[in-house]
C-alpha cells in the first residue's frame, strides 16, 4: 500500500464519525489511483497449479528421505494448497511423515482425506495397513480397519495378509490426545448483563474514566473475569505474505493434518466443516483477494471488512442507548451494535486519508471483483455508507483490537517460529481501561481469550488491562508517548501517578 499512499503525498483529511461517510463519498467519486492499484495487484493472482504442486511434493519426498521432517511437512502442505488433482497422493505422502514422527491422529486424518480421492491400489494398500498400525498404537478398535484391508486384498498373496495381521498387533504407549480444556465461567458466575464477563465484575461509566470495569466483590489471583470469543478476527501474515500452515483459518486451532482452500493457495483448515463454515461467513468474498495478497496489503482493513460481513446479515443494527448507558453490554446473537459503539478516536486523528484510501480499495474490490454488492451503483448512499463504516471500523480496531498470541509451538518436528496468530476484537474485554501495571493476565486458547485476576482486587476497585507497553520494560516518557500516539490519551495509572513505584531500567 505504500506505493498507493505515495500518490496522495501532501493531502490531509480530517474527519469525525458523523461526517466520515460524506468524506468517503466525495473521495470515492473522483479517485482513480485506488482503482488502478487494485487492478494491477489482482492481475498477479496465484492460482492452483499442479505443476508447482508436484514439484513441491517431490521436494517433500526428498526432505522426507533425508529425515528433515519439518521441511518435508512444509513442502507437502504447500503442495496441497497448490494442487488441483493430486490431493490424494500428497496426503498419502504426508500421512507417512506423520506416522514416522508419532503424530498418529494426524496420520489417520490424512489417510481418511486421501481415501476421498482416486489412488492406485498399491497406495491404497499402504494406507490401509498404515491406518491399522495407527489404530493399534493408539489402543483403538482395529476390527473394521482389518476387515476392510482383508476384503481389499482378498485376491492377493498370503504375505500381504500376514502384513495386515502384523499391523493389527502394533504396540505403543500412545493414547489419543485429549482436547485442550478451555477455562469457562460456571453458570452461577455468568454476568447476564455483561456478555462473556463474570458476575464478579461490572461495567461502569464516569466522566473521567469513561466506560470502565470494576470488581463487584473481592477477587483472588486466578479468578476468571472474562471468557470471550472475538466478534471477528483476521489471521496475520508473516513477512513472506503467508498465513500459518499449522493454524485453521476458520477457528485458529493448531492442526497439522490440514486441508486446503478449494480456490486460493493460502488458507488451510482443520476439516471440511470449518472450510465450509468459513466460506459461507467470509471467505467466498475474501478468496479472490487472497490469491493476490490483497489482505496482506490492507492490514487493519482485513478485520474491518469482516466486521461488515458479520453485521450486514442483521442490518448493521445500531444501539439506541447512549454511550454512557452501561446497564447492558453485549448480545450473543448479534454483537455488531456493541462493536459499533466502541471508541474510534477519528476526530482526534491528524489525517484519516490512509483509512479513506484503504476503505476505497475494499469497496472497489467488493464492487468489481465479487458479487457482494451486485446490482448497486457505486454512488448509492448505501455503498458510500459502507465505505464510511469501514473507515470507522478500522479506527475502532486500531484503538481496541488485540493481537491473538499463544505460547510458541514447541513440537519436536513441527515447531512454529511465531506465536502471533490473528488480530481480533473482543468488545467486552476492550471495556477495560489501560494501566501500565495491569491487575489481570490474559491467555489465548486458540481464538478464545481468558482474562484472570493477577492480584487481589477489592470491591469497587477498577480492573485494568495493559495496552501493550508495560512499566517493567519502558520508562514513563516512552509509555506516555505510546498512549498518546496510538490511543490519544495521557495515562494516569497508579504507576504514572507515583514515580516511587517505577522500576529501574
Amino acid at each position: 500500500m505504500d506505493g498507493l499512499f505515495e500518490k496522495y503525498t501532501g493531502i490531509t483529511i480530517k474527519g469525525a464519525e458523523d461526517n466520515v461517510a460524506e468524506i468517503f463519498s466525495q473521495f470515492y467519486a473522483i479517485d482513480q489511483h485506488a482503482k488502478l492499484w487494485l487492478r494491477t495487484l489482482l492481475q498477479s493472482s496465484q492460482l492452483k497449479d499442479d505443476t508447482k504442486s508436484i514439484a513441491l511434493r517431490l521436494e517433500g519426498n526428498k526432505y522426507y528421505a533425508e529425515k528433515n521432517f519439518r521441511k518435508a511437512f512444509r513442502c507437502y502442505t504447500k503442495a496441497l494448497c497448490f494442487a488441483r488433482n493430486d490431493l490424494g497422493f500428497i496426503t498419502a505422502n504426508r500421512s507417512a511423515l506423520f506416522y514416522m514422527t508419532g503424530h498418529y491422529e494426524d496420520c489417520l486424518s490424512d489417510i481418511a482425506f486421501a481415501f476421498k480421492h482416486d489412488l492406485p491400489d498399491h497406495i491404497k494398500l499402504k494406507l490401509l495397513i498404515r491406518r491399522i498400525k495407527c489404530l493399534a498404537i493408539l489402543h483403538l478398535d482395529v476390527k473394521n480397519a482389518v476387515d476392510e484391508a482383508v476384503d481389499f486384498t482378498s485376491t492377493r498373496e498370503d504375505k500381504v495378509k500376514e502384513e495386515i495381521l502384523k499391523a493389527s498387533l502394533s504396540k505403543g504407549s500412545t493414547e489419543p490426545k485429549p482436547a485442550a480444556k478451555v477455562p469457562s465461567l460456571k453458570d452461577a458466575e455468568i454476568n447476564c448483563n455483561f456478555l462473556s464477563a463474570s458476575s464478579a465484575v461490572s461495567l461502569r461509566y464516569d466522566e473521567i474514566r469513561g466506560r470502565h470495569v470494576v470488581a463487584n466483590k473481592r477477587l483472588k489471583p486466578g479468578d476468571i473475569l472474562f471468557v470471550e470469543k472475538p466478534f471477528v478476527f483476521a489471521p496475520v501474515f508473516n513477512d513472506d505474505k503467508e498465513l500459518s500452515l499449522t493454524r485453521c483459518y476458520n477457528c485458529l486451532k493448531l492442526i497439522y493434518s490440514s486441508i486446503p482452500c478449494q480456490t486460493c493457495v493460502v488458507c488451510v483448515f482443520c476439516n471440511e466443516e470449518c472450510r465450509e463454515s468459513s466460506w459461507q461467513e467470509f471467505h467466498q468474498w475474501e478468496c479472490c483477494g487472497m490469491r493476490a495478497d490483497l489482505w496482506y496489503h490492507l492490514g487493519i482493513g482485513f478485520p474491518a471488512v469482516r466486521a461488515l460481513f458479520k453485521g450486514l446479515p442483521h442490518g448493521l443494527r445500531a444501539l439506541s442507548s447512549s454511550y454512557e448507558d452501561t446497564a447492558k453490554f453485549g448480545d450473543p446473537f448479534d454483537n455488531y451494535p456493541y462493536f459499533d459503539k466502541l471508541i474510534s478516536n477519528l476526530s482526534k486523528m491528524d489525517n484519516i486519508l490512509p483509512l479513506i484510501v484503504t476503505a476505497c480499495v475494499i469497496v472497489l474490490y467488493l464492487e468489481d471483483y465479487t458479487g457482494y454488492l451486485k446490482g448497486m451503483s457505486k454512488q448509492t448512499e448505501f455503498v458510500c455508507s459502507l465505505g464510511g463504516r469501514l473507515v470507522k471500523h478500522m479506527a475502532q480496531l486500531q484503538c481496541n483490537s488485540s493481537l491473538i498470541c499463544t505460547k510458541l509451538n514447541t513440537d519436536k518436528f513441527f515447531a512454529s517460529e511465531d506465536s502471533s496468530l490473528a488480530c481480533g476484537i473482543y468488545p467486552s474485554v476492550s471495556m477495560m481501561n489501560h494501566s501500565c501495571k495491569s491487575n489481570i493476565t490474559i491467555d489465548y486458547f486458540d481464538q478464545v481469550l481468558v482474562a484472570k485476576a493477577a492480584e487481589e482486587v477489592y470491591p469497587g476497585e477498577e480492573i485494568s488491562n495493559c495496552y501493550g507497553i508495560d512499566y517493567r520494560y519502558a520508562d514513563k516518557e516512552t509509555r506516555q508517548e505510546h498512549c498518546n500516539q496510538l490511543y490519544f490519551f495521557t495515562c494516569n495509572c497508579r504507576i504514572c501517578k507515583h514515580p516511587e513505584l517505577e522500576l529501574p531500567l
